[in-house]
């Protein structure tokens, strides 16, 4: 399985640019900001309090998984003891939403191979609860996800910002493409509005199952794509280096005790693409040294809180239905 996870790295790396089989065979380090020679990696500090970051921590696991199936179990109890209850019915939805979003992030985990040491552990965990518990194929949302990790908010080459027929639009070029060339179904510059409305609504939810995997859903979506959207989708490969790359795509929320279990730690998303495999609880540690690396390096460390970056979707969304409008208008 080792050989296998290895081979599959180190073909979809070599076919989407980021490095060719020479760099990744052949060259002692990256020279990850400003063409500087560091250490092998040019990210590690030259102490010891790195030690054990990467260590896995099955305990937290265990109590994100203990979490989720609280919730789970208190959204169903809610049900069995108050069947004819409108109030109770609402919390039992609630209580579901927490826990399919809990054990979203435990998949998630899960796949980064952060978890266990033993990969096989990961992997047979992870299918249980994406493929058993979720309903989703855990191979086709690793695929997915990997692929937004090697090249987050560039188009056809991010899944997450990357849409058949044009029914999104995002960033400033996909607008001003398909507006030139007078293509487009829907009136996009009433784009944040309408997605809105249809991706939060609960019409058709005909059980709490259903409204609760909407709510999940929903969540998930805004909580994925706030830590990128605002920052900027292109259409065109910049061929940075990877840890400038990264740091100028992503952005963090602003920690605190809510924030931090609401999203399991993946608020410290500029860690999180940095360090994919690091346990996420231990991101915190690592955030002082990839700041002090940034400004020594003059790269911006974005930090903002959850709310700003939440506010911000809605106006990502309109702006490129803008954009697109007026090129339409110009042909």
């Amino acid at each position: 399985m080792k050989i296998l996870l290895v081979t599959q790295i180190l073909l979809y790396i070599a076919s989407s640019g980021v490095l060719s089989p020479k760099d990744i065979f052949f060259r002692n380090h990256l020279n990850c900001v400003s063409g500087q020679n560091n250490n092998p990696t040019g990210l590690y500090p030259p102490t010891q309090a790195w030690q054990g970051l990467f260590d896995p921590n099955p305990y937290f696991l265990f109590l994100m998984t203990g979490i989720g199936i609280l919730f789970e179990g208190a959204g169903i109890a809610l049900l069995w003891l108050f069947p004819a209850s409108w109030t109770a019915w609402i919390i039992a939805v609630v209580c579901i939403f927490i826990s399919g979003a809990h054990m979203q992030e435990v998949g998630h985990d899960l796949g980064h191979y952060s978890c266990f040491k033993n990969l096989k552990y990961n992997y047979w965990a992870q299918n249980i609860t994406f493929t058993f518990l979720g309903g989703q194929s855990s191979s086709f949302w690793n695929k997915r996800h990997n692929e937004h990790h090697s090249k987050p908010s560039v188009i056809s080459k991010d899944p997450d910002v990357t849409f058949p027929g044009n029914v999104i639009l995002l960033g400033n070029d996909m607008p001003k493409d398909v507006g030139r060339k007078g293509k487009g179904m829907l009136p996009y510059q009433y784009q944040h509005i309408y997605l809105t409305i249809v991706c939060g609504s609960v019409w058709g939810a005909v059980a709490v199952y259903f409204a609760a995997k909407i709510l999940q859903g929903l969540w998930l979506s805004i909580l994925t794509q706030s830590h990128h959207l605002h920052l900027g989708v292109s259409a065109q490969d910049k061929h940075q280096d990877w840890f400038s790359y990264q740091v100028e795509h992503c952005f963090n929320f602003t920690p605190n005790w809510f924030i931090n279990w609401a999203t399991a730690y993946t608020n410290y998303h500029i860690e999180h693409h940095l360090f994919p495999t690091m346990p996420v609880e231990n991101h915190h540690l690592a955030a002082p040294y990839i700041k002090e690396l940034c400004k020594k390096h003059g790269l911006e460390y974005r930090e903002i809180s959850w709310a700003e970056a939440i506010a911000k979707v809605p106006r990502e969304l309109q702006r490129p239905g803008e954009i697109w409008l007026e090129e339409y208008k110009n042909i």
